[in-house]
């Protein structure tokens, strides 16, 4: 049985990357909750909306994690509610660091999931961390924007911001089913690594780092570098 030192909650746990993490942290000892807007269809899932401060709240005194990763977000680009981008991406991510502040809850990670896209679209072949954010559409400035919010917590809470790229699942591996009540064997404790020892442009860390004992399949593992496609020369 898994220590109950070990909770996990994952925001948007239902989505791709959350059904994989879920698969991923069970294996690797860790009881895991998922916060999705549906009712809840397990013991282990709790239903919250990221624009309801009063149910994060409950959330959170429900699952009292550990650890915190918030995946939760509009993803679709061309989502036709610019404003809703922003309420979910940037405010919603707010509501539940104020919501962890108000229940009085000390976890000793909180990872939130930005993107690779609030790189925009650089004239370089290879995007590293010092390349300068350059978002060119809402979904990335939301999350821009969401990363510097998020970075007025840092005295108060252990946060890993971690710039995503998109992923890559072999045909032959089926996505997991999102998370159950999940316990296995405990792991150590996190390495003391919070988002404001970074330097400023360096503050992608790799989620590995912020999870102990979590070692994703090959295709999942985060690189150090992103290709961007080669630019073509302009034709007259």
């Amino acid at each position: 049985m898994a220590s109950p030192s070990r909770r996990v909650l994952i925001t948007g746990a239902s989505g791709f990357t959350g059904r994989w993490l879920g698969a991923r942290l069970t294996q690797a000892g860790y009881q895991v909750y998922g916060l999705t807007q549906e009712p809840a269809r397990t013991p282990a899932e709790i239903q919250a909306d990221l624009c309801d401060p009063p149910a994060l709240r409950a959330a959170l005194e429900t699952a009292r994690p550990d650890y915190i990763v918030h995946l939760a977000a509009i993803t679709f680009v061309p989502h036709s509610d610019s404003a809703e981008i922003y309420g979910v991406n940037l405010f919603g991510t707010l509501n539940l660091l104020d919501a962890i502040l108000a229940v009085g809850l000390q976890p000793r990670k909180v990872l939130i999931a930005s993107s690779a896209n609030v790189y925009g679209n650089p004239p370089v072949e290879v995007i590293d961390e010092t390349v300068c954010p350059a978002p060119v559409n809402h979904y990335a400035n939301s999350k821009l924007a969401m990363e510097h919010m998020v970075r007025t917590y840092d005295d108060r809470l252990p946060l890993v911001i971690t710039r995503r790229r998109s992923l890559s699942i072999p045909k032959s591996s089926p996505p997991p089913a999102p998370p159950g009540r999940l316990d296995l064997l405990a792991h150590p404790g996190l390495p003391a690594l919070p988002a404001r020892q970074a330097p400023p442009a360096l503050r992608v860390i790799r989620a590995q780092q912020a999870l102990p004992g979590l070692r994703a399949p090959p295709a999942l593992r985060a690189r150090q570098v992103i290709r961007a496609p080669r630019a073509r020369p302009a034709r007259m």
